[in-house]
């Protein structure tokens, strides 16, 4: 996204650009970083080992920028804050350090949501196969930015089948543009539709 916001997907990877300054122009130098948990104050980990990077390089001046990458699984982050702590060190020793928790340049977003749906007229998850029946699914999102506008879609899926759920040849949807006020909340979806060919179904 070429932002602190990151899709949470299969595979995704954070770029972390160090600056530094008043370094040995011709000298090799390493720099290390790792992941943290902003909520839990924990190392982030990924297939049971923290998430680290680390690179090495010689200035050319005093000053300037190098980077690390992060490469990580994405669903592993959804709905957590991850913030970057860089370490740097000549020949094996600690120089500098910049671990900052509070530091929002250090630090990137990965947004995830959780659903709830049911049958209004029973508030339950059990509906009779009657037209029409109203639904809500509620959507719960956090870590999203405020102020900024978002598009919350659905789709009803025929669960033993696995695909989408047709009602008279078309696609049960719904959708709804929001602007949260806060980074963490809900949303809700409206679904009505006829579910008299639907005895015996469940509906996802």
């Amino acid at each position: 996204t070429d932002s602190h916001t990151a899709l949470a997907a299969e595979k995704m990877e954070l770029t972390d650009t160090v600056t530094y300054t008043n370094l040995e122009a011709g000298r090799k130098y390493s720099v290390k970083g790792i992941l943290m948990d902003k909520e839990t104050g924990a190392q982030v980990q990924a297939e049971g080992e923290a998430v680290r990077a680390a690179a090495e390089f010689t200035p050319e001046g005093p000053d300037g920028t190098v980077e690390l990458s992060f490469r990580i699984s994405g669903p592993a982050l959804a709905g957590k804050t991850v913030v970057a702590f860089e370490v740097l060190y000549d020949d094996g020793k600690e120089v500098a350090a910049h671990e900052d928790m509070d530091d929002e340049a250090q630090t990137v977003y990965s947004p995830g949501i959780r659903t709830e749906f049911i049958n209004n007229e029973s508030n339950s998850h059990y509906a009779e196969a009657e037209n029409p029946r109203n639904f809500t699914d509620t959507v719960y999102y956090t870590n999203l930015m405020p102020g900024r506008s978002y598009t919350v879609s659905g789709t009803l899926v025929d669960k033993s089948t696995g695909k989408n759920l047709m009602i008279g040849g078309s696609e049960v949807t719904a959708e709804k543009t929001f602007t949260p006020e806060e980074r963490d909340g809900i949303v809700e979806l409206s679904f009505e539709f006829d579910c008299s060919s639907l005895t015996g179904k469940s509906v996802v």
